[in-house]
Order: C-alpha cells, then structure tokens, then sequence
C-alpha cells in the first residue's frame, strides 16, 4: 500500500500504483476504514407534511458518482425491478417560512434491491468503486430504471413510485435527491429508513438473498459527513406489501 491514501470521504489517493492494483489490493482497508464511523451522537430532525406545515433546511449531501444527466420526467421510475414497493411522496418548502414552492424540479435515484444502478450496470455493488463521490462517473449503459424528475404541484409536493433500494459497498440504503427551483440547484441530498423498515425487507427477496450489509446508518461516511443528515429521514408507514414514505424538504429560496 506504498504511495497510497485514504481521504477522510474514503476517497484513494494512489501515487505510482496502477487501478487496477488498487482496486484488488485496497479493498479490506477501505472497508475497515469506512465502517469506523461513529453516528451515534447524531439527533437528525425531520418533518413531514403529513404532520402539519413545520419545516427545516434539508441537509446537503454529496451527489455520488452514479448520477446522470436529463433523467427521464415521470412519477413510475422501478421498471419492473423487483423489490418491496415504495410511495416516495416528497414537498418542496421554503425552509425559511415554510411556504411550498410550486414548479421546482425534483429529481430522485438510487440502486435497485441488489445494489446496481441504472447506467452503470457492470459495476459490482461488493467492491468500493475509486471515485470523487463529488463527480458523477460517464454511464456506460442506456438503462435508466430507478431514475426520474417530477415537477412540484401548486403545493409544491411530487410522489414517485419506486422500491425500497438495496445497499453497496461502502453506503447504507439511500435515495439521491436533487431540487432545482428558479433556475438553479436549491438542494442536493440523500434520503435514509430507518432500522425497523430495512430489518423488515431484508426478510423478502431479492434482498435477503444479498444479506445484511455491514454499512449501517450507525456507521455510514455520508451520514456523518452531515453530520446526521437532519432533514433527510421520510415518516414511513406500511402501504399494502410495501412501504410509503413522506418528506418535506426544506430549500432556500
């Protein structure tokens, strides 16, 4: 492991050393040192609409490197993949006076039940890819399930129809989410379940198949560099044999 590093993100920084020796050799360190996160001194707040019209300023969050550009606009975006099914119902809020912002656009991805993500279906979801979680990688497949944009109604809320994500190497499950409003980027964030929900799924196939992960919201780089990503954790609820989760997220305006 001469000449390389790992950054506080577990990012790996190589000097002289080839990819592909990195990717082979590193991997038992990067897992050790990104499960050494400590998330427990972490409150997160959050609110839903569903409870009445309080609201906060949403928690930024890194983009990762799997998004891709001109998501398709539409409220189904699972395409068949299997998984435990998902009401993502979501308000965008001025997170100063909590009033809804009608027209932003609310653009939402995330891996499917074994941890691949559209556009990137090569990738293998047990080995921590060697990427900015800053810059989005190229897409290498013109397959887009599990990626979609909704423009928010008068009251500023949008709903899409999804699964519950799996997890990879090195994240806990989490949906990506990007607002723009007013002709700018007003929020980029990630969305986190809780405990009880991921226990519950990962009973059902295909994700019991993959197992538990060892990234947890207990352990997770990208909580904790959010410092507990206030703002990002939906009310949940049972919805037939799946879930629905509601949010408001709070973006300056």
């Amino acid at each position: 492991m001469s000449g390389a590093r790992i950054t506080r993100r577990g990012l790996l920084v190589g000097g002289g050393l080839g990819v592909a020796a990195l990717a082979t050799g590193c991997q038992p360190l990067l897992r050790r040192v990104l499960t050494r996160y400590d998330n427990s001194g972490f409150a997160p707040v959050s609110y839903s609409f569903e409870d009445g019209d309080a609201c906060s300023p949403t928690s930024e969050a890194l983009p990762g490197p799997y998004r891709v550009e001109d998501a398709p606009l539409r409220s189904e975006i699972h395409e068949g993949r299997p998984g435990a099914p998902l009401r993502l119902r979501l308000k965008v809020a001025d997170a100063a006076g909590c009033a809804p912002v009608p027209g932003a656009r609310v653009e939402v991805w995330h891996c499917d039940a074994l941890g691949v993500y559209s556009g990137y279906t090569d990738a293998d979801p047990d080995r921590i890819p060697l990427a900015s979680p800053t810059r989005s990688i190229p897409p290498r497949d013109d397959q887009r399930f599990l990626r979609g944009a909704q423009i928010a109604d008068a009251d500023g809320r949008v709903e899409f129809r999804t699964i519950v994500p799996g997890w990879y190497a090195p994240r806990v499950q989490h949906v990506h989410v990007r607002v723009r409003s007013g002709g700018r980027d007003a929020l980029t964030t990630q969305l986190y379940f809780p405990d009880e929900l991921l226990d519950a799924v990962l009973q059902r196939e295909p994700y019991r198949s993959r197992g538990p992960s060892p990234f947890t919201r207990h352990n997770d780089v990208a909580i904790h560099d959010s410092r507990g990503a206030d703002g990002g954790w939906p009310r949940t609820s049972r919805e037939g044999d799946g879930w629905t989760a509601s949010l408001t997220l709070g973006v300056p305006v």
